[in-house]
């Protein structure tokens, strides 16, 4: 059985890449999420979105002013497997 504890460490990564993303830390997002990564985003309308290039397209644009805020509501982890996990949130 997997524990809380592997639960809340992938929910403790999961904050770390948002605000990763969202500070422009290319360094911390990389570390983070493999190259085969899938996710559905907003700004993908629904598609699912496949590898790394997706996200990376952002730390190219121009600076804002203001760094974007980002949050995790209503998190769910699903542990498959002790170095697989499923997280989806809103």
């Amino acid at each position: 059985a997997m524990s809380t504890a592997s639960e809340a460490a992938v929910l403790e990564a999961t904050e770390r890449l948002a605000k990763a993303i969202a500070s422009r830390d290319k360094e911390t997002y990389a570390s983070l999420v493999s190259d085969d990564v899938t996710c559905f985003e907003p700004e993908a309308k629904g598609h699912l979105v496949s590898g790394r290039g997706f996200h990376e397209y952002y730390f190219t644009l121009p600076e804002p002013a203001v760094l974007a805020n980002s949050s995790i509501c209503d998190p769910r982890v699903n542990l498959v497997s002790d170095d697989v996990a499923v997280v989806s949130y809103v």
